[in-house]
């Protein structure tokens, strides 16, 4: 196995970017015209995806730092 390691620190800025991004996409989501049809819709799940990967990025980090407790 390739394990890299990255300070946690950093790990924590990026899903707080992360989770920003999202943020910033359900704003920009939230105030498109009921028109946008098809652009809305992927727009949301563009949303989806990022909260999905956030999620699962941050699961990594903690079980990290449960398995460095230990």
């Amino acid at each position: 196995m390739n394990d890299k390691i990255m300070a946690g620190g950093n790990l924590d800025n990026i899903v707080g970017r992360l989770t920003a991004c999202i943020g910033l996409l359900h704003v920009i989501h939230a105030n498109m015209p009921d028109d946008a049809g098809d652009l809305s819709e992927s727009l949301y799940a563009a949303c989806d995806l990022l909260e999905c990967i956030t999620r699962d990025f941050q699961a990594d980090i903690d079980g990290a730092e449960e398995a460095d407790e230990r």
